[in-house]
């Protein structure tokens, strides 16, 4: 039966070559390296006098070094993810097409090698025809997704099937083109409404188990965040600054805990559609947190409800939280969220005298760094108007002193000056400061505890010679600007996505340098305010 059933496909597969044959179609046809394709631009226009265009495609699939490329299916051009890294001329670039077809590339560009987020335009003629094709070499990874149906019809939380196909350009993956399947779904409180949606999926093998992978070289998870970006206009801030509270402050707690995710940019694909530049990443959760028994992480869902009008006097869950992480089907309703409960309450109940028990409540690293960097991010939507925390994720670490609380920040859209989804011109000056009043320190400092003074400052000093300093972060943004703006990427997002957040004319991040490098300034103000004991520095 075995034998019988190969022998069926054998001839099938035949009878289709035989096909495409007749049809004047060869199967492939291999062209040699980029360099021995080149041709000036006097040829590229020579080769179409005295032929016409073809009225059928003359190339139906293109491949680089190998790899079969993306093509966007509404507009024909290809996509090609360079490799990071030397590329010389080696590649060797093959297509599948009609008999007698060959190619050539328009050299418009300096040396031999593609150039780095240039579009590339190529010609494949035969004797009488000729179709002009374009190629996009983009730096950045390309993700390319199907989904059953409309992807512009998905809706939130509504899971879909999932293939999933990863171009891998860094020169440590371990395979160019990664492939998966799982689910997937739109995701986000408010950007679920745009146009360009985010979304989330899961990895998994065919029995239903989840799939760890490295996308990217993150974490090995089966879980996986896309970032749009829908509202940022320069496409940079959750990337930039979700990076820097990772490579700053992300390890800097009593757990272990890398209290962070981390963000790779890539192009993606839907339904071979070009979808836009997004972001990879992770979300952070209990696996991330490492939460354990008898621990949970709580997350603020409605910004509406403020901690000053907690009951509690009332047994049960605070009104605007909910529970991401923890066991909550074998425990006590009540006495999980009672740590939560008793932290607020020490907190907001708090006067002069009780700093010890301040100094209780929560991993006091996490609790300085997060208390200057939300400050220097001016992250307006972790600390919203009277104070109200919002984009924190608060896990009850169990000590041998008791509860603390682990602070996690997130979601950074609104951060260096934004202030606004809907608006992005709205903004704060790079002299404005962003106290996060819900935090023990900022109580301690306003109550003038010296010790604490003494490690606040010790810490930004530690930063601003380090992780802070004006050259690491111009590093970061170096790196920001070549995926965004040198890779074409800012360009083609726009072109797809035409009511995103942008910026007319925008090629690099110069404004937004000038505004981190004085906002850097703005801080080490702020801090010899507050070593002063003068000025707007002062907590109250």
């Amino acid at each position: 039966m075995v034998k019988r059933k190969t022998e069926i496909v054998n001839w099938v597969l035949i009878a289709a070559l035989l096909l495409c044959c007749a049809a004047g179609f060869a199967v492939q046809k291999h062209s040699g390296t980029v360099s021995a394709l080149l041709c000036g631009p006097e040829k590229f226009e020579s080769l179409q006098a005295g032929r016409t265009p073809s009225e059928a495609a003359l190339v139906t699939g293109l491949s680089i070094g190998g790899t079969q490329l993306v093509q966007d299916r509404e507009t024909g051009v290809y996509f090609y993810s360079l490799p990071q890294g030397a590329q010389g001329d080696a590649p060797r670039v093959s297509f599948a097409g009609k008999n007698g077809t060959k190619l050539k590339i328009l050299q418009d560009f300096a040396g031999k090698a593609l150039p780095s987020g240039g579009t590339v335009q190529l010609l494949a003629y035969t004797k009488t025809e000729y179709q002009t094709l374009q190629l996009v070499c983009t730096p950045l990874p390309i993700l390319s997704l199907q989904v059953p149906g409309r992807p512009e019809q998905m809706e939130k939380y509504q899971s879909s099937e999932l293939l999933l196909t990863l171009y891998d350009n860094r020169p440590s993956a371990g395979a160019s083109v990664v492939q998966g399947t799982g689910s997937i779904h739109v995701r986000g409180i408010g950007s679920a409404r745009f146009d360009k949606k985010g979304f989330r999926f899961t990895l998994r093998h065919a029995n239903g188990e989840e799939n760890d992978m490295a996308l990217l070289g993150l974490r090995n998870d089966g879980d996986w965040i896309l970032y749009a970006g829908y509202t940022e206009a320069e496409k940079i801030r959750q990337v930039f600054t979700a990076n820097l509270w990772r490579e700053s402050c992300g390890e800097s707690n009593a757990f272990g805990v890398q209290n962070s995710n981390e963000y790779r940019y890539t192009e993606l694909f839907l339904n071979g559609r070009y979808w836009g530049l997004y972001a990879l990443s992770y979300p952070i959760d209990g696996k991330q947190l490492q939460v354990g028994e008898g621990e949970h992480t709580f997350s603020k869902q409605d910004f509406l409800v403020s901690e000053a009008k907690i009951d509690f006097d009332v047994p049960a869950e605070i009104p605007g939280y909910e529970i991401i992480a923890g066991d909550t089907v074998n425990t006590d309703w009540a006495g999980v969220w009672k740590p939560l409960k008793q932290y607020y309450k020490t907190l907001l109940g708090a006067q002069q005298a009780d700093t010890q028990a301040l100094k209780q409540l929560a991993d006091e690293q996490s609790a300085i760094d997060c208390w200057l960097f939300t400050n220097l991010v001016q992250g307006v939507d972790q600390v919203l108007d009277e104070g109200t925390l919002y984009n924190y994720r608060l896990t009850t670490k169990q000590t041998p002193d008791g509860v603390r609380i682990l602070f996690t920040p997130w979601d950074f859209d609104l951060t260096w000056g934004a202030v606004s989804a809907e608006d992005p011109s709205a903004s704060l000056s790079p002299q404005d400061h962003v106290l996060m009043t819900l935090n023990p320190i900022h109580k301690l400092l306003a109550y003038g505890d010296a010790e604490t003074l003494a490690a606040v400052q010790q810490r930004y000093q530690a930063l601003r010679a380090g992780a802070w300093s004006e050259e690491s972060l111009m590093r970061m943004l170096d790196e920001c600007e070549a995926a965004v703006f040198a890779s074409g990427a800012y360009k083609r997002d726009y072109a797809r996505w035409p009511q995103t957040a942008h910026w007319d004319g925008m090629q690099d991040l110069g404004e937004f340098r000038a505004y981190v490098k004085a906002r850097l300034a703005a801080m080490d103000a702020f801090m010899q305010d507050l070593q002063n004991g003068v000025g707007a520095a002062q907590p109250g």
